[in-house]
Parts: C-alpha cells; structure tokens; sequence
C-alpha cells in the first residue's frame, strides 16, 4: 500500500504531498510510523521512497490497480536523470499470472523528456480468466542491451 501511495505521488509531480503516509500513516490510520526505529534501523517506508525513487520509474498514473477488462493503465515515466533526457526508450509492460506466465504485454518505444513526469498513454491488459495477476514494467535504453532500470 505504502508503495503505490508513494508511487501515486510521484507519478503526479506531488512528491512533498507523501511525507504524510510516512510520518502519520496518512489515510491508512492516525498513528506514527517513520522510517526508522529508535535503534535507526530502516522500516517499511524508507524501502518503498527507495524503490519509487529509483530513475526511471514506471507506474500507472492512477496506480498499477485493473479491476476490470475495461480498465486501463495510464502509463508514466518518472526521471529526474538530465542524462537521459532526448535519449531513446523502450518500456516493456507485461501482466503474469500467479504461475509466472505473461498472458499480455506490449513495448513502447519512446524519448526520455526533460520533464520528471512523462505520460506514455493508455492500455488495457487482457487476462486469461479472473484471478490476480502481476504487472511488471521494464524501462530500456534502445542502445542498450542490458537496460538502465527495471520497475
């Protein structure tokens, strides 16, 4: 949960807005969390900014939740890496069942903008039944065969 509040954020250009999911809990309760212990060990909200904050970062921009067939993903491209902004990309999406088969999946050509956030467009997934599946995104450089992120 805490990671697609983070990520919903973030996909958003509202990153300051999240502060509150990890110091109060935001909508999830009224009590205190942090990102650390009193021992300054690490705890479930520093590890999903780490995650969410790793360029580039690809989500759905109203979240990596289908509920239908009909439903789309809003696909967005979070970067603040000025490296690789004008370079070209290919964004792999595909949907696993719970055996680790892809029963859909697309790949999107595109450039890197200078702004962090950069809509990709929609798409709606097919699925092989009911059931819960897993979305998996993978981002690219076209030059580069072992890719720059994975998301």
């Amino acid at each position: 949960c805490l990671h697609e509040c983070i990520g919903f954020f973030r996909s958003r250009g509202a990153s300051g807005a999240m502060i509150t999911y990890l110091a109060d809990g935001g909508i999830e309760g009224c009590y205190r969390k942090g990102v650390s212990d009193i021992f300054r060990r690490s705890k479930l909200g520093y590890f999903a900014v780490k995650t969410c904050y790793q360029d580039p970062f690809v989500m759905g921009r109203d979240g990596d939740f289908v509920l239908s067939a009909s439903d789309a993903l809003k696909l967005t491209v979070c970067n603040n890496q000025s490296d690789l902004a004008g370079k070209e990309g290919i964004l792999q999406v595909r949907v696993k069942d719970r055996n680790d088969k892809e029963v859909s999946g697309r790949e999107i050509a595109f450039t890197f903008s200078e702004r962090p956030v950069q809509s990709l467009g929609e798409w709606k997934p097919r699925f092989s039944g009911s059931g819960l599946y897993r979305i998996e995104y993978e981002v690219f450089e076209q030059q580069d065969a072992g890719g720059c992120a994975r998301g």
